[in-house]
């Protein structure tokens, strides 16, 4: 008896490590066709001499995000997003709008804050990233390759272990260039010179199909 309560007393103390190795964290990949909606942008106050703002039409975006899972609640990612569409300088006095398309290409690197359990099949997350945009016009307009950063916020939902939906939303602001601005003075701490800073600002919602192994 002593014998069956002594292999009993091992089988049961052996349940709580097995339980924690089965459910044990593991890091996984992901790969991500996404598609989705880029916003409607304008920069205004351009330092142009015909041209005094740009217009940047909505249009369709595709890409796609290859990403690891750090940690429990931590992912990363590399997101590459391209969109064709078409973009409108407005003259100025005596000089008519000009019309051509614009191709964009975006590369950010992104980390992301993952709420909830581990193993469950929705989790929502918050993060942001960094990196640089293509503004490629048609025409004889020169490229533009610039500086970006990211804030972003969405959802994963897993239909099985390796196959899942992504909803997202982004918010990209992509510094141009500065212009003169002008000086701000404080009878405290003197005055300070700043710049005129153009920020072309747009938002992106895509949706993908998550393959995870």
């Amino acid at each position: 008896m002593k014998r069956v309560l002594m292999v009993a007393a091992v089988v049961l103390a052996g349940l709580p490590g097995a339980a924690l190795a089965q459910f044990a964290y593991q890091p996984r990949w992901e790969i991500t066709p996404m598609a989705g909606y880029r916003t409607y942008a304008s920069i205004g106050n351009t330092d142009l001499s015909n041209f005094s703002e740009l217009k940047i039409d909505p249009a369709f975006s595709w890409g796609a995000a290859l990403g690891f899972s750090i940690g429990p609640n931590m992912d990363a990612d590399v997101t590459f997003s391209y969109t064709s569409t078409d973009a409108t300088a407005v003259g100025r006095v005596g000089t008519p709008d000009r019309a051509f398309g614009l191709k964009q290409y975006d590369t950010l690197f992104n980390a992301y804050y993952m709420f909830g359990d581990p193993r469950s099949r929705l989790r929502w997350y918050l993060g942001g990233g960094i990196g640089f945009t293509i503004l490629s016009p048609e025409e004889n307009f020169d490229s533009l390759t610039r500086f970006a950063f990211s804030l972003a916020g969405g959802a994963k939902w897993y239909f099985s272990d390796n196959v899942g939906l992504r909803f997202e939303a982004r918010w990209i602001p992509l510094y141009l260039y500065s212009t003169a601005g002008g000086t701000w003075c404080d009878p405290v701490y003197g005055c300070y010179y700043y710049s005129n800073d153009h920020m072309l600002q747009q938002g992106d919602f895509k949706v993908g199909v998550i393959f995870r192994f």
